[in-house]
């Protein structure tokens, strides 16, 4: 029982910086010369998750802290556009892990290509224009740059958190 609310407690905590993260996300002024692509801060925390618990806890930690995060902003685009991609991603992530011939890094910034690739699609079907992917393919280099940067804090966090923290006793 102990060992469950242990986990239950950094899951939380996770969806909760992962929350905070992406409030000031929208207060960062765009950087880079993309129409889509934003720095998703928030993307570190669920790599956390995976890297600690698994990819089932990673995928609740990114699907709750997008959708209490897309109803609180009343943004629905954000909220199917992000919940899509992100979900895709994390599955393409899993996949590609469970086969252990790439690591957790180079996983990752594949799956900024796939999960920038989704947005693109679900905003494409929601226009009804295929012109949409005009800038998909920086959006997909920054994208695959940037998951793999997060994929690397993600990792270093891991690393140099002390066990105590999040390790649940058998």
């Amino acid at each position: 029982m102990m060992k469950n609310k242990k986990k239950v407690i950094v899951l939380i905590a996770l969806i909760v910086l992962g929350g905070l993260c992406g409030y000031l996300e929208t207060l960062m002024p765009a950087v880079v010369p993309s129409a889509t692509f934003r720095f998703e801060f928030a993307l570190i925390f669920a790599l956390v998750a995976v890297c600690l618990y698994g990819y089932v806890e990673g995928v609740l930690v990114y699907g709750v802290r997008t959708v209490v995060f897309g109803l609180v902003l009343g943004n629905t685009e954000m909220l199917l556009g992000s919940l899509v991609c992100g979900l895709a991603a994390l599955l393409f992530v899993w996949g590609l892990l469970m086969t252990n011939k790439l690591g957790l890094i180079s996983v990752a910034g594949l799956s900024g290509i796939v999960g920038s690739l989704f947005y693109y699609v679900v905003h494409a079907l929601s226009t009804k224009s295929g012109a949409v992917f005009v800038s998909w393919p920086l959006d997909a280099l920054l994208s695959a740059v940037w998951y793999a940067v997060c994929a690397t804090l993600a990792w270093l966090a891991v690393r140099f958190l002390p066990e105590k923290v999040y390790k649940t006793e058998e």
